[in-house]
């Protein structure tokens, strides 16, 4: 005859019934404890501690929440974090939100609207306090819709409603910082490639035509996108050009880097025959084989400011919004470089200086 196994029996996880029992003291006392109320004597907050400790007690966040109206939680919707900026942004998001004692929910758009949306939704579902949207793809009405059930902030979209904060970097003084600074250094055929369907392009490449038509210099645009195809397809286009740019200025730095890498494979080097500009200042940007120049966004400081101002708008029930615009830095690196111009001598033949 075989024995039957023993069926095993599941262990309930201890409650707070438990650990006022163990410790001799009330439930009520048990939960005052947990939810730091200050009026506890020091030798009960002891035994009701110990006493969770020995029972491996965890309080019921779900349950608290309710009870509370808040769950100290924050849903924060990066839309790719194969993509270094987004990671950037989150650093200094966690470090903030943990000094304020809040929680992160963290969900990814895809950068596709519906996929962000369900995003959106999964966090709602999970009652968190707010929600920060980095680089929100939705729809504008959309985003308003979320705002009017919980608190929202978003970073990269210039959304202007009374329900929704922002934070953003100025993409129009990056873009002329760019433009500029290769102005100075005697480029006057400057290329911009654009970021395609990514909302921080527009601006970034309106600005970029105004500051070279400023200049009185002829802009050129070529379709890119986010990621390094985007400047490989826009570098195959530039090899097919009779007169070449003698510098480029990408949407990213990921941009930059998939041009660089399809230019280099087509003959042509950095900075000696053409100047290369990125954007975001993205750690890879800053390793010695690439030191691509770029224009620096404050990426952590945009996430904690994020933070703090979404939290701002939860504990005093603001109802108006805030616009919070950080001041971008060009940081020159060994992919540009002055150019030389021609001048004259006396007998008018060409002769090629250095400026």
């Amino acid at each position: 005859m075989v024995a039957r196994p023993k069926k095993r029996v599941k262990r309930s996880a201890p409650t707070m019934e438990d650990v006022a029992k163990l410790a001799g003291v009330s439930r009520a006392l048990v939960s005052l404890v947990f939810r730091g109320e200050p009026h506890v004597s020091t030798e009960r907050r002891e035994r009701v501690l110990n006493a969770a400790a020995e029972l491996n007690y965890r309080p019921n966040a779900a349950a608290r929440a309710l009870a509370s109206h808040t769950n100290k939680t924050l849903g924060i919707m990066l839309q790719d974090l194969h993509d270094a900026y987004f990671a950037e942004v989150f650093e200094g998001i966690a470090v903030e939100a943990d000094s304020h004692g809040y929680r992160l929910l963290i969900g990814t758009g895809g950068r596709r609207p519906e996929d962000e949306e369900r995003t959106v939704e999964s966090f709602l579902e999970y009652r968190v306090d707010g929600v920060i949207l980095v680089s929100s793809m939705i729809d504008d009405s959309k985003l308003v819709g979320i705002s009017q059930q919980v608190p929202t902030l978003v970073t990269g979209n210039y959304i202007r409603v009374p329900s929704i904060d922002t934070v953003n970097a100025d993409n129009q003084r990056g873009a002329e910082l760019v433009v500029n600074y290769l102005f100075e250094l005697g480029h006057r055929r400057i290329l911009h490639i654009d970021g395609g369907v990514e909302l921080s392009s527009r601006p970034r490449s309106a600005a970029y035509w105004h500051a070279m038509e400023a200049l009185g210099l002829t802009p050129h645009v070529i379709m890119g996108g986010y990621a390094e195809k985007g400047g490989a397809d826009a570098a195959e286009s530039i090899l097919k050009m009779r007169r070449r740019p003698t510098a480029v200025f990408a949407f990213n730095d990921r941009v930059a880097l998939g041009a660089m890498d399809r230019l280099e494979q087509g003959g042509i080097t950095f900075p000696n025959e053409m100047s290369i500009v990125g954007y975001d200042n993205t750690l890879v940007s800053s390793l010695h084989p690439i030191n691509l120049t770029t224009v620096n966004q404050p990426r952590e400081e945009m996430g904690r400011l994020a933070v703090g101002t979404l939290i701002d708008r939860i504990d005093s029930h603001r109802q108006s919004a805030v616009h919070h615009t950080l001041q971008p830095t060009l940081i020159p690196r060994g992919t540009t470089r002055r150019i030389p111009v021609r001048s004259k001598t006396k007998q008018g033949s060409p002769r090629i200086t250095t400026v």
